[in-house]
């Protein structure tokens, strides 16, 4: 076998061998990681762009021949055809296609189909697009969005309704290495939508974007796992009273001015764990009236100079989380220590360390005399513990104190 036959097999599009159909080696070369074959690929030769029939491996629409009758000037109309052509295949996006400019017109899955978009190198593909909509979006509801491998940016004036990543209605999609930058109303949207799983997303961008990400309606059970949301007024904003069970696994929330994480609408259950919480000037989370058993565990929650306070007004929610002020040493939400009663007296002072008056005041009883303990003046700094009479010796005990 001659290096151009051998070529031919394992790329015919790249040696312009076109007529040459070799599907299993076609597909086992572009499993790039959503293990399913492309359906098309599409790439960029000269100054036009192609859809490359996976199985034939024959140009099907655009080229500088406008094949199919769709334009090999517009990228978006390409990347449309093959999507309509092959409503429920992989549309592989070649990383030759750099910067791919939509101007203001949009990807729509067909009607009962997913979308699904896998891009060859995250860092070498940007989708832009300048319009007042959603750049990707679901004709049917229950249906799904496989994205991967790719950055979208805004580069339109009208931010004010642009979403990047709009998943409402959508069900069970899985979104993976995507970044989205630029002043976006939304970055990325949730409005009814539910199992939805997103995978190092990093959803940040210009100052004057509003969210990062918004779930709303009856969104439940999404997870997100090292994602990155940055917006002005919130990172992150859950806000609903079906808006439940949603999860949040590592990554960071970061707003410049607002709330980073905040938690209306009566959501509950929703859970982050491990999550680093920054805001710059505004609050760095706040949970609103008839929220309920929302939890934020572990992480770090960072304040800037002018940064404000927490606010939980919750209920039954669980935060516990260390937090790094501009200018102070890390201060814990929960603390623990050993402290002493000295003999003949009824009371000790105890300074708990941890970052506001503790709410929950604990003590390990090992003593008689400690029985029907109170504990009394919780400041930012302190607690008292008294007992009802002095004590006969040295009385050393356990406490632990957490700030809810």
């Amino acid at each position: 076998m001659s290096w151009d036959e051998f070529q031919s097999i394992i790329n015919p599009i790249e040696t312009g061998v076109q007529d040459v159909v070799y599907p299993k080696h076609w597909n086992a070369l572009l499993d790039h990681g959503l293990e399913k074959a492309a359906s098309y690929i599409i790439r960029k030769k000269g100054a036009y762009y192609e859809a490359i029939n996976g199985n034939t491996g024959k140009i099907d629409f655009g080229s500088s021949k406008n094949v199919g009758g769709i334009s090999g000037s517009d990228a978006r109309a390409v990347i449309q055809a093959a999507i309509n052509a092959e409503p429920k295949g992989l549309i592989l996006l070649k990383k030759n296609l750099r910067t791919i400019n939509f101007g203001a017109s949009e990807i729509q899955a067909p009607a009962n189909a997913d979308l699904n978009i896998c891009g060859e190198d995250m860092n070498a593909i940007i989708i832009q697009y300048s319009g007042s909509g959603s750049l990707f979006s679901l004709a049917t509801v229950g249906y799904a969005m496989f994205l991967r491998g790719f950055q979208i940016q805004y580069t339109g004036s009208s931010p004010n309704t642009a979403i990047g990543l709009d998943l409402s209605g959508a069900g069970y999609s899985h979104i993976e290495d995507v970044v989205l930058f630029g002043p976006w109303n939304n970055l990325i949207k949730i409005n009814n939508g539910m199992h939805n799983n997103l995978f190092n997303v990093s959803a940040q961008g210009a100052y004057n974007h509003d969210i990062g990400l918004l779930i709303m309606g009856d969104s439940y059970n999404n997870c997100f796992f090292n994602c990155v949301f940055k917006g002005v007024s919130n990172g992150v904003k859950l806000n609903g009273s079906s808006v439940a069970l949603n999860c949040f696994f590592g990554g960071i929330i970061a707003s410049i001015a607002g709330v980073a994480l905040l938690i209306s609408g009566s959501a509950f259950l929703n859970y982050f764990s491990m999550v680093d919480i920054e805001a710059d000037s505004g609050r760095t989370f706040q949970i609103d009236a008839g929220c309920r058993d929302n939890q934020i565990i572990g992480g770090n929650a960072t304040r800037g100079a002018a940064g404000s306070d927490f606010l939980d007004n919750g209920t039954r929610s669980i935060v516990r989380f260390i937090v790094c002020g501009a200018s102070a040493d890390p201060k814990p939400t929960e603390n623990s220590g050993t402290a002493t009663i000295p003999s003949g007296q009824a009371s000790v002072v105890v300074n708990h360390g941890c970052i506001y008056a503790p709410s929950m005041v604990w003590i390990e009883v090992n003593h008689d005399e400690l029985k029907d303990y109170k504990i009394t003046n919780k400041t930012s700094t302190q607690f008292t513990v008294t007992v009802p009479s002095n004590v006969s010796a040295d009385r050393q005990f356990n406490w632990k104190a957490e700030v809810d």
